[in-house]
């Protein structure tokens, strides 16, 4: 019983109760998301997909431990010591009947090293420039995933592109292989032409079955970035990117070393090198250190001597001279020099090659610019018209079947290098882009555009 309803009568109440509430639940309308929420851009979606990275955040987090060392090494001196000391007690007293009150004085102790004046501020520098190091790492590291991601976009695009275009050849070369054997038939042609068109179709048939595989390989690569990356290969807004980096890249007009990340990282090293140097030519200056004693008399428990002296203070210094090392020390300098030597040159090759490979991609994507409005507007048009003339001359007898085959396979040939020429042109934009620290994009910009929309 419970509350006068049996337990039968129980069960079917509370399942009729759970009925009806789900029932209630689902007559409420469902609230659905606000229609005007803004779609995320291409630009927050590369930059979420490039700070959510494994390898950005390890970067961030060397950034996160370099900036811990800098604020835990700072200017201060060494941890003072502290001694203890018993002293005068008789050395030929038992020793198991030696206790504190055997001892005659004790003596307390305190010392302070004090290295040569300078080293602490240098030590200090270089772990603040290793910081600076780090943040410049984390920078150059962002853009190198962006700059790979977008090239990699771009192959998987070059290689989707090979597949559609493979596929539509394929398909419309069946017209052809169709009037070959019309031909044949007719007796106007032979044997060899309906090979040669079957050898063109099977050759297409193997192109197809390589290109998906490489088009599974590309995506398969692309999942390295994000498990959803599907969602970025709208390559439309990866080549308005690529535009958009080239117009900035054209109005820039500092020098690579003003801009580059990896350069300001070079000239870190070069001054972390010159600031090390200083520092072992300061092992030629002595180190000191300072104490203070402080001396306590009191009686033992042997028979006290007649008079006690009094409680004494002492303070000194000492100082490590360096002879031994200083007959050695000019090796340790010399190799500090050539270190800081080396690293200038390594900056001063790395502005060179930065400036060179600067202006070179800058004039390989004029050229490819060039090149691809050529193909696109004269050659590719030319090379359709010639495929159709050679089609009406096969079939009217006055041309003959290599020919036609030639200016068909011309014609593929020219779609597909058009489709490497401008994946070639975006892939350098891109890197252009990278060496200039302008890969990545700028949320300010794009906020401002939504606010103004």
């Amino acid at each position: 019983m419970f509350h006068g309803i049996t337990r039968p009568a129980f069960v079917r109440e509370y399942r009729r109760f759970i009925l009806l509430f789900f029932i209630g639940a689902l007559s409420h309308p469902v609230v659905a998301a606000p229609a005007d929420l803004p779609e995320q851009s291409f630009k927050e979606r590369l930059l979420l997909l490039t700070r959510n990275h494994p390898r950005t955040k390890a970067a961030a987090e060397r950034l996160a431990a370099a900036l811990a060392k800098a604020r835990y090494s700072g200017w201060y001196y060494p941890d003072p010591m502290i001694g203890f000391t018993y002293m005068e007690a008789p050395y030929k007293k038992d020793p198991a009947d030696l206790s504190p009150k055997a001892f005659m004085e004790t003596e307390l102790m305190i010392s302070q090293a004090i290295p040569t004046p300078g080293r602490l501020s240098l030590e200090s520098d270089i772990v603040d420039l290793e910081a600076q190091k780090a943040r410049l790492r984390l920078m150059a590291t962002s853009n190198e995933l962006t700059a790979s991601f977008l090239r990699d976009v771009t192959a998987a695009w070059r290689i989707h592109h090979h597949l559609d275009l493979t596929r539509q050849y394929l398909s419309r070369f069946q017209p052809i292989l169709s009037i070959s054997g019309a031909q044949y038939a007719l007796g106007k042609g032979g044997l060899a032409d309906i090979s040669m068109a079957r050898l063109s179709s099977r050759n297409l048939e193997e192109k197809l079955q390589r290109y998906e595989k490489q088009h599974e390989a590309a995506e398969a690569t692309l999942s390295y970035y994000a498990p959803d990356i599907k969602t970025m290969h709208n390559f439309d807004a990866v080549a308005g990117y690529a535009e958009e980096l080239l117009v900035a890249i054209k109005k820039e007009s500092r020098k690579v070393a003003e801009l580059s990340p990896e350069l300001a990282m070079a000239s870190l090293d070069s001054q972390i090198e010159e600031k090390r140097t200083t520092i072992d030519k300061l092992d030629y200056a002595p180190d000191f250190t300072i104490f203070a004693k402080y001396l306590r008399s009191r009686p033992g428990n042997m028979e006290p001597p007649e008079t006690l002296p009094d409680n004494r203070i002492s303070l000194g210094f000492t100082m490590r001279v360096p002879l031994w090392s200083a007959l050695n020390n000019h090796n340790n300098v010399e190799e500090s020099s050539r270190l800081t030597d080396a690293a200038r040159f390594q900056y001063d090759d790395l502005n060179l090659a930065a400036e060179a490979g600067r202006r070179a991609l800058l004039s390989d994507i004029e050229s490819a610019t060039e090149r691809i409005k050529l193909y696109r507007g004269r050659m590719i048009p030319e090379a359709n018209r010639a495929v159709l003339a050679a089609r009406e001359g096969y079939q009217a007898g006055s041309t003959d079947f290599n020919s036609l085959l030639r200016v068909w396979e011309t014609l593929y040939s020219l779609e597909m290098e058009a489709v490497e020429l401008e994946a070639e042109r975006f892939e350098k934009i891109f890197e252009l882009a990278r060496i200039l620290n302008l890969i990545q994009p700028d949320p300010r910009a794009d906020s401002e555009k939504k606010e103004d929309l």
